[in-house]
């Protein structure tokens, strides 16, 4: 009679102990990934992604190695490495080979919004072309929560680059509505920081057209967006992304200064981003809107021209407001003086912001100053105006973009968007 032997629930249903325990190595180790891709854009992560990315492969976890992928995307979209389309068109096959629509999607959302910018009408074309294609994946594919919430996230990112704010919008209701079913609360806060510099964003671009009643649409939105972003735990770059966001709006919409921007300039100070510029330049554009408000035209100018060095080149809605108000000025003060204005430096620094000086690189904008002394602007002249300040040359992604510098990319767990505001990738 053989000896009775007690069974396991594990032994009882055919899964080996040791099955179990490599099914629950992968589950930690996916939201491991998801953690990572927040870290990498927040500090020094050494080889940490690397030695993941290595322990995924040889433990034949392919949902892993995708994660690890795209958090080796965001590394290169912080750092404005090269290498980045490459990385995301290394994930788009993989996830296709391995039957993922979901990480296709994310991909392709991805490179859309790094090519919508180039000088090739072909390629903004084709990116136009993915990011319908991504978001036709997203409306039926099945997958993990975590990893579709940020899928629509990316494809917000692009839309956002586009301007086309209704789909943004929408994009973001999708992933909000996922956020519940998601295992850990991973990108509850970068949709709340991305949604609030959105809401920021999109009154700038309608003030720019001169829509301001249509701006103060935003301001609700908005300020409940960050004061939300605010009471959750985040890191401290994350805190100041929001109040600046939050301190241009206001501004933008003509409403009540919610807080200082000489305390927005003191934790800019200690946050630690090694990518301020895009900070200062949101802070200086707030004042330079509050100056043309109240009719003072000499520091709008000074203002403004200041956020328009620090924004750095590539389209924007903060850039084309900051071409807008300086046309103004230019238009209230005379042309002349725009082109006897000494350099940019001690003399035109904002003194109350305490923000240090710029770089001179701003020349005039002709098609601005036309538009100015003209009226409104019509949304169609709005590239026009951004293409004059670059002496005509079409809007491209600079290497060291705001997007990466800043905000959480949760389009990774959201990007944190730095350079010109990108969106946080997240986790």
């Amino acid at each position: 009679m053989r000896e009775g032997r007690l069974m396991t629930p594990q032994a009882r249903s055919g899964v080996s102990a040791a099955a179990m325990g490599s099914e629950e190595s992968a589950a930690e180790a996916r939201l491991a990934a998801f953690r990572l891709t927040e870290a990498v854009q927040i500090r020094d992560t050494g080889d940490e992604l690397a030695d993941r990315l290595a322990e995924a492969v040889s433990q034949g976890w392919h949902d892993v190695v995708r994660l690890l992928l795209y958090a080796d995307a965001v590394v290169a979209w912080t750092a404005g490495d090269p290498r980045l389309e490459e990385t995301l068109e290394r994930l788009r096959d993989r996830a296709q080979r391995e039957g993922d629509d979901v990480g296709v999607a994310t991909a392709l959302s991805m490179l859309a919004e790094v090519r919508s910018t180039t000088e090739s009408a072909r390629i903004r074309e084709e990116s136009d072309h993915d990011l319908a294609r991504a978001t036709a994946l997203l409306a039926v594919a099945e997958g993990g929560a975590l990893e579709r919430a940020r899928a629509f996230m990316s494809c917000a990112a692009a839309y956002q680059r586009r301007e086309l704010w209704e789909l943004e919008e929408e994009m973001y209701e999708r992933a909000s509505a996922l956020l519940p079913d998601c295992e850990e609360p991973l990108l509850d806060r970068v949709v709340l920081v991305n949604l609030t510099g959105s809401h920021a964003l999109h009154a700038c671009a309608l003030r720019e057209v001169g829509e301001l009643e249509q701006a103060g649409t935003r301001l609700t939105p908005g300020l409940e967006a960050a004061e939300a972003a605010l009471r959750v735990d985040m890191p401290d770059t994350y805190q100041v992304d929001v109040r600046i966001f939050r301190h241009l709006l206001v501004a933008v919409v003509g409403a009540v200064e919610v807080e200082p921007a000489a305390a927005l300039t003191g934790s800019i100070e200690t946050a630690g981003n090694p990518w301020p510029e895009a900070w200062y330049g949101s802070l200086s554009l707030a004042e330079a809107v509050r100056a043309a408000d109240r009719g003072d035209w000499a520091e709008a100018a000074r203002l403004a021209s200041d956020a328009l060095a620090r924004l750095g080149e590539t389209s924007s809605p903060e850039l084309g407001l900051a071409l807008r108000v300086a046309a103004e000025a230019d238009a209230a003060l005379g042309a002349p003086w725009r082109r006897t204005r000494a350099p940019l430096g001690a003399a035109l620094r904002p003194a109350a912001l305490g923000v240090p000086d710029a770089p001179a690189r701003i020349g005039p904008c002709p098609v601005a100053h036309r538009a100015a002394a003209g009226g409104a602007r019509p949304a169609r002249d709005v590239r026009e105006c951004r293409r004059a300040h670059r002496g005509g040359e079409p809007a491209r992604i600079r290497p060291a973009s705001r997007c990466a510098a800043r905000r959480p990319r949760s389009a990774s767990l959201g990007r944190a968007d730095g350079g010109r505001r990108q969106l946080q990738r997240g986790q």
